[in-house]
């Protein structure tokens, strides 16, 4: 996933800057792989004990850091499966409930954390929490009607955003 060798090819001219340099802008952010890849830090919690607190408080501080630093946001979320990608989604499945069993046989318990990330899924009902938290805490979110990453664009495109934060290489 991804294209290799991408971040090298780009280094010349690249600069380094930090989230203040962009105040009073509004930045568009993939919220879905926020959620994702702060969940890896819960994966316990969520997978075997679905609390989802931790995860929760983790989002609502990373977005107080980037309104803390003065730029505007507006989270997106993956909606509903692409049908292009249904084929990966099976077997992201497939593997997640593989790990999820393995796990429930161990007793080492950093073998069964790092099963419990391989099994993490975002569900509805995780998303639904932090969004609820999120629009509690004031901040803007959407649901875009597939993956967040084609919402983002429109949304720049439109200049209804600034730019966009992502990590999502698929």
């Amino acid at each position: 996933m991804g294209v290799v060798g991408l971040l090298h090819a780009l280094s010349p001219i690249a600069e380094e800057c930090g989230l203040s340099d962009f105040a009073g802008e509004t930045w568009g952010i993939d919220g879905h792989s926020w959620v994702h890849e702060l969940g890896t830090h819960y994966a316990t919690a969520i997978v075997d004990q679905r609390k989802y607190d931790g995860l929760v408080a983790a989002m609502v501080r990373r977005c107080d850091a980037v309104r803390n630093e003065g730029v505007g946001m507006v989270l997106v979320f993956d909606g509903a499966g692409f049908p292009g990608k249904h084929r990966v989604n099976e077997n992201r499945a497939r593997r997640r409930a593989e790990a999820l069993t393995a796990a429930h046989d161990l007793e080492d318990a950093n073998e069964c954390e790092r099963l419990y990330k391989i099994a993490l899924s975002v569900t509805r009902e995780l998303l639904v929490a932090v969004q609820d938290a999120l629009t509690a805490a004031g901040y803007l979110w959407l649901q875009a009607p597939y993956e967040s990453d084609g919402q983002l664009t429109l949304l720049e495109r439109k200049g209804l955003i600034d730019g966009v934060i992502a990590d999502d290489v698929d």
